[in-house]
């Protein structure tokens, strides 16, 4: 039951029905406390909702409750979430558990993404360099490892070609009209 309240609690998010999904999701986290994904999405809907400093601090200890509970380190997000949140706060103490966040962030959404790069990583660079991280760089990898031999991270190459143009009289897809 608390994984059916909690995908009606996501959807409702989606649709912008935030406070059916902050009830749904209330309601998952009562039922089954240990769900990384409820508590993510719990603190992304306070989060977006705090009107006071004590609910954006209650949505920055969802996402680090959504970390600690993801035990198998599948899930990016509540990484970069935790990293926006603390930023928010402004307390320059904090800017090294940003970077690392954000780093964590990248490494995880590279796993499971088979070694793609986030689509937002000019941004993540933009984050890193405000909590004053200016050399750190992530790469697209391909883990090419085969048994007792170490992974070798190898780049691949994104350029695509262009399709070469149709013959003339194969641009419509119709025969030249005679007369």
């Amino acid at each position: 039951m608390a994984g059916i309240t909690r995908d009606n609690g996501v959807r409702a998010y989606h649709f912008d029905m935030f406070k059916m999904a902050r009830e749904n999701l209330e309601e998952s986290l009562r039922i089954r406390s240990n769900d990384p994904y409820a508590h993510y999405y719990y603190g992304k809907i306070l989060k977006l909702t705090a009107r006071t400093s004590q609910e954006k601090l209650r949505a920055l200890g969802e996402f680090a409750q959504a970390i600690q509970l993801d035990r198998r380190k599948v899930i990016a997000e509540p990484y970069l979430y935790r990293a926006l949140s603390m930023i928010d706060t402004k307390d320059p103490s904090q800017m090294q558990e940003i970077v690392t966040a954000l780093k964590d962030y990248v490494a995880i959404y590279q796993r499971e993404h088979s070694g793609a790069l986030p689509p937002n990583m000019e941004v993540i660079y933009d984050y890193m360099q405000e909590a004053g991280e200016v050399s750190w760089t992530a790469t697209p990898a391909v883990n090419v490892s085969t048994k007792g031999i170490d992974p070798i991270g190898a780049k691949m190459e994104t350029t695509l070609r262009p399709a070469p143009p149709p013959p003339d009289n194969q641009t419509t897809g119709t025969q030249p009209i005679q007369s």
